[in-house]
């Protein structure tokens, strides 16, 4: 009995602080923005195991990595739980030109993006 009022007491404890300092992002949901998109060639066809990474784009600081992904056959790929903010989005394929362009990921749950390269 004592074990259970114990837990039930942290639960508490946690849900309260929790209420006491409310999450900073703009984001009004749980589990932040899905970004995702495709990465094609200039014809439009797939490219299939690109690297997509995506950094922090904060005005004179140290560009730090967020995440990073990899195309699958159909070129689509998925990047999770991001909080909404500017970034930078970098997109590299050996054989293919890199590509790098800030994006601004916003309050909607799922944003895409269509890259070429």
């Amino acid at each position: 009995m004592k074990r259970a009022i114990g837990v039930g007491l942290t639960i508490m404890v946690v849900l309260a602080t929790t209420a006491c300092h409310p999450r900073t992002s703009a984001a009004p949901f749980v589990g932040g923005v899905t970004l995702g998109g495709r990465v094609v060639d200039f014809r439009g066809r797939a490219i299939n195991g690109a690297q997509v990474e995506l950094y922090t784009a904060e005005a004179g600081a140290r560009q730090r990595p967020v995440m990073s992904a990899a195309t699958n056959a159909s070129g689509s790929f998925s990047l999770r739980s991001i909080d909404p903010g500017v970034y930078l989005l970098r997109v590299a394929k050996l054989g293919y030109p890199e590509w790098n362009q800030q994006v601004t990921v916003g309050n909607n749950p799922e944003q895409t993006i269509t890259v070429q390269l």
